[in-house]
């Protein structure tokens, strides 16, 4: 009895630890700079830049705000999270989800290049529903290997949003389809969450003093 109750108190906490290395934030920051695109882009293609044009100049922001992340990891969440080793279980689920998300990532891209190269030839509803579909998908695995349950939430939104910017379009008269609406309210979402957990994982895991290791021995 008493080796059953330490496997499961072990097995918690490796869940707890697991979860809490992904409690900063910065992948929810991560997602709202990538959903930037759908919100402010339909404005940079209208202003005469083209479609091409008006999503490569987020190329750069993606640069900007991937190294500005990259050093918040760094000097931020690693001196108070330190390195963690998890077991072959942990590694393995892991390894799946890398796996999974290569091939999803892989079948998105061909269906991309297929929808914008017979965009014309294809129904608008098609382009709606295969994003919709791999958002579902794409968010739906992750959470479920990562236990984030928010990703659930923010598949549910992220996947909408085409649909009920289509909506405001036709009967609000919204501008570019109800995208910079619907998109720049997932945009936003995921932004408020990320820096709420960035400031609460700052706030709850102080920086340890330099001699804790020496104090602790």
């Amino acid at each position: 009895m008493i080796s059953q109750t330490a496997d499961v108190d072990l097995v918690s906490l490796e869940k707890s630890i697991f979860r809490r290395t992904l409690s900063h934030g910065l992948i929810d920051i991560a997602i709202a700079c990538f959903l930037a695109v759908f919100a402010v882009g339909p404005y940079t293609t209208s202003a005469g830049l083209g479609d091409f044009w008006g999503t490569a100049v987020f190329v750069p922001f993606w640069a900007l705000a991937a190294v500005v992340l990259w050093l918040i990891h760094r000097h931020v969440v690693t001196p108070r999270l330190g390195h963690v080793h998890f077991a072959r279980p942990r590694k393995r689920s892991l390894l799946t989800w890398n796996i999974v998300a290569f091939v999803m990532c892989t079948v998105t891209f061909g269906i991309g290049v297929m929808s914008g190269s017979r965009f014309g030839l294809l129904p608008p509803i098609f382009h709606m529903v295969a994003l919709a579909v791999f958002v579902l998908a794409g968010f739906a695995v992750a959470g479920y290997y990562l236990e984030l349950r928010r990703f659930y939430i923010y598949a549910v939104v992220i996947a909408s949003a085409p649909f009920v910017g289509e909506l405001l379009w036709k009967y609000a008269g919204v501008p570019h389809h109800g995208y910079p609406v619907t998109f720049g309210l997932a945009t936003g979402l995921c932004l408020v969450v990320g820096i709420g957990l960035l400031i609460r994982f700052t706030s709850r895991h102080p920086v340890p003093p330099p001699n804790a290791d020496s104090l602790g021995a």
